[in-house]
């Protein structure tokens, strides 16, 4: 195997893992929230998306999205204009 090929195969081992290492934490989370339990168990006797609804229908979770959509959406609307303004300066800079 030649030196080329085993970086190669290294790269994609090494992207794997890290791939593997990020998302099984995450997939196990999601699938702690969709047990009828209060710790996970493995398997699991019931799945259940009551916790979602429960989190969902809430007022104060609906009012944390709200603010936080209207937060997003200033910072939005503040980054898109910023990047306008750097765009027009690189746009008309003299580069000689």
């Amino acid at each position: 195997m030649s030196r080329q090929r085993l970086t190669v195969n290294l790269q994609k081992a090494w992207l794997v893992l890290v791939l593997v290492l990020l998302y099984v934490p995450m997939a196990s989370v999601v699938l702690a929230s969709l047990s009828d339990t209060r710790y996970m168990q493995f398997p699991h006797k019931e799945w259940t998306v009551a916790s979602y609804s429960q989190a969902l229908s809430s007022y104060t979770t609906t009012t944390l999205h709200l603010t936080s959509l209207q937060i997003a959406l200033v910072v939005v609307i503040l980054a898109v204009l910023i990047a306008t303004c750097g765009a027009l300066a690189f746009a008309r800079y003299d580069w000689r």
